[in-house]
């Protein structure tokens, strides 16, 4: 029987600020191999085979608790300062994002600025909903990597490009083998057509792993890294208490990210967040990074917009707290 695979969202907010300082990194090496056909809207994405729907899917939950929401600019000013001063932005490269797909809202819905790879969730085989965050998870992560809406959201990475493969379904339910399908995919095509993939998210994980040796997820992460791809993956949610870190994370050959709260722009207010996996003398988080009440893209009428009205900030916006397991703070 397969493993079900848990995501928490209260890994996603954090995971992607680090995802994005990937990119804005990786780029001051790249050669510019995604900056010519991979800047334009029409790139052939490659096809991949079929999945079948997962036997042992959770359905994730999301809880918001009072708390106000935090501008990304409070977080991006110090790349604003740096990085950006630098020309570095993320152009000329591509970002997978292994989620519940990305939606094409606004700041996401320039020309260029998404693809859709294979469609793995149990929704892929309705057109109406192929390739649509249905679920609201993965275009709140987006919008944090490379989001660019003029003014309220503007993410770390805002001129890189995002290659987006859906595995979760409208409930949050998804499953190992998927998300391996998805892994697989990126290795396999991420220079295909114009593509330029450097940097993976995996803002989800499953727990209880104790070592990355013989674990599937992480297997397959590893290929990724031998493939050339920064593999950026949440720790987990599940405090100091907790036994270890989650896969793929487990894996010393990825990022792993565990989350801060009540953080300034000084950094004298840091600490990391209660609910953040800390690890142990195995494995421990690498960085801490912004991980609660960060506003990013909201998904009108997807299931975490309509379970939890009071996260709107505004019509366009939602607050979201992580390291990645749907919670909205």
């Amino acid at each position: 029987m397969q493993q079900p695979l848990v995501r928490h969202r209260r890994r996603l907010t954090a995971a992607a600020t680090i995802v994005a300082a990937a990119v804005a990194l990786t780029v001051t090496g790249s050669t510019g191999a995604g900056s010519g056909a991979a800047a334009e809207a029409g790139v052939a994405v490659p096809a991949a085979d079929t999945i079948a729907p997962a036997s042992s899917a959770l359905t994730l939950s999301m809880e918001v608790k009072p708390g106000q929401p935090v501008p990304l600019a409070l977080i991006t000013e110090k790349a604003a300062a740096g990085l950006y001063a630098g020309g570095h932005r993320g152009q000329g490269i591509d970002v997978a994002i292994i989620d519940s797909g990305v939606a094409p809202v606004v700041g996401l819905d320039q020309p260029g600025k998404m693809l859709h790879g294979p469609d793995l969730s149990n929704e892929g085989g309705f057109q109406n909903v192929a390739n649509l965050d249905t679920y609201g998870h993965g275009t709140h992560l987006a919008g944090i990597i490379a989001g660019d809406d003029g003014g309220e959201v503007v993410g770390i990475a805002p001129e890189s490009r995002l290659v987006s493969l859906k595995v979760a379904d409208a409930t949050g339910a998804v499953d190992i083998a998927q998300v391996i399908a998805a892994i697989e995919w990126v290795v396999e095509h991420k220079n295909d057509n114009g593509l330029n993939i450097r940097v993976l998210n995996l803002s989800l994980g499953v727990d209880g792993v104790a070592t990355n040796l013989g674990d599937p997820l992480s297997i397959a992460v590893e290929r990724a890294w031998d493939a050339g791809i920064v593999v950026v993956a949440a720790a987990g949610n599940r405090g100091n208490g907790a036994p270890g870190i989650d896969s793929p994370a487990i894996s010393p050959y990825v990022i792993a990210v565990g989350g801060t709260e009540s953080y300034d722009s000084d950094g004298y207010s840091d600490k990391v967040a209660p609910w953040s996996s800390r690890g142990n003398a195995y494995r421990a988080p690498d960085v801490v990074a912004p991980g609660r009440s960060i506003k990013s893209f909201r998904v009108p009428g997807s299931m975490l917009d309509q379970q939890h009205p009071n996260a709107k900030v505004g019509d366009k916006h939602f607050r979201g707290s992580g390291t990645s397991q749907p919670r909205s703070r």
